[in-house]
């Protein structure tokens, strides 16, 4: 067995829905089935009690904070670690940040690459932002339960048949910014790669195709991880629509930032030069909100000056259990850009709480360039990601 690791960490929500969904008994039943998947060139790790743990949200959600920053802060000093995979998101990881002695990344003789999103977006972008991290915002592999449910919801009652209709999100021009795509854009291909025809024998509802499908897109997340790790992926790509502004493509660019409420508690904090937007652009995506609470959000980001700093916003999904909410950002972003600067506005479907997830690296430079439709690809060199 190999002395790399990977290491399972569930600094947020523990993950017993998920070991449920997946049908396995315990946490070291998930660590022995992704070490089945990764094979010998890795020695997967996990801290069972804390994959285990129970959660009580009336009662302060968990009660391990200290052992949970103990966990991380482990995996970080070890060099052994080649990557930390945050198998859910969910709540009670940003109040432990104090906690966490992140200066142990100076100490480590390789980098790490740590996966995650959502609640981990701080990790993400701290870990990220350090010349021996690599931070990848990718969802956690028990965000499939979720995800491929939703997706089939929102995807079959349209298909129709054989072939899904494009799903772009919707859209609208910005008041302010103009420029060449704030209208009559052509959309971006969907990211969907997966059809779901309607045919006899089909799974009836959504939650049975996510059944159905649950085990080999756990498989095949591990299995993309590990390319990744081993510059063996390719390149990372993003397709985004210009929505207001202009992009001189090509260029390069660094993104910071994640999810939205959860970025806001890291302005001002010790940890603000992690999501500091000065010369890069800002990803911002979440979900299961309303619009007037989103907007006190982009006001916290208006009142720290980050739209002043940063080079260009990217969004990514944003929706409820009432629908897509990506034209209400839209709407709202007029009232907080700057009068005296037009800042370009992407948007992608291919980041956010949605599947498929195309994870996207923090604060590594990637390449923006036009494509034939007048959408943008963006671009990351996968022998750049190596960590292995």
């Amino acid at each position: 067995m190999s002395d790399k690791r990977i290491h399972l960490i569930a600094p947020a929500a523990p993950c017993g829905p998920f070991l449920r969904a997946m049908k396995l008994d315990s946490a070291p039943s998930l660590i022995e089935h992704v070490q089945h998947i990764v094979g010998s060139d890795y020695r997967v790790t996990g801290d069972v009690n804390l994959l285990d743990a129970e959660e009580d949200e009336r009662a302060g959600g968990r009660t391990d904070d200290r052992a949970r920053a103990k966990d991380l802060e482990a995996a970080l000093s070890d060099s052994a670690v080649a990557a930390m995979i945050a198998v859910r998101g969910g709540a009670w990881f940003t109040r432990i940040l104090p906690s966490i002695d992140f200066s142990v990344l100076d100490r480590r003789s390789t980098r790490i690459a740590v996966f995650g999103f959502s609640e981990v977006t701080p990790l993400i972008n701290i870990v990220g932002a350090h010349r021996n991290g690599l931070g990848l915002y990718s969802m956690g592999p028990a965000f499939l339960t979720y995800g491929l449910r939703r997706y089939a919801a929102t995807q079959r009652d349209s298909a129709g048949g054989s072939t899904l209709p494009a799903s772009d999100p919707p859209v609208s021009p910005l008041v302010k910014g103009g420029g060449s795509g704030s209208a009559g854009a052509s959309p971006a291909p969907s990211p969907h790669p997966y059809p779901l025809p309607k045919r006899e024998g089909d799974p009836a509802t959504p939650q049975q195709w996510m059944e159905t499908q649950l085990r080999d897109e756990f498989r095949a997340y591990f299995e993309e991880v590990v390319s990744i790790l081993e510059g063996r992926h390719g390149e990372l790509t993003l397709t985004a629509r210009l929505v207001s502004g202009d992009v001189s493509a090509p260029t390069t660019a660094a993104f910071t930032g994640g999810n939205l409420t959860v970025l806001s508690p890291m302005i001002g904090s010790r940890f603000a030069d992690a999501i500091d937007p000065r010369g890069r652009w800002l990803l911002l995506e979440d979900f299961n909100d309303k619009p007037e609470r989103f907007d006190r959000f982009l006001s916290h980001l208006t009142l720290a000056g980050f739209w002043d700093r940063c080079a260009g916003v990217l969004l990514g999904d944003f929706h409820n259990a009432d629908g897509d909410l990506l034209d209400a950002i839209v709407a709202l972003l007029p009232y907080h850009l700057p009068a005296n600067r037009s800042v370009p506005v992407m948007a992608t479907p291919q980041v956010g709480h949605i599947w498929p997830m195309t994870p996207m690296p923090l604060h590594a430079p990637a390449t923006i360039e036009q494509a034939e439709d007048y959408s943008y690809v963006l671009r990351w060199r996968g022998s750049a990601l190596k960590i292995v």
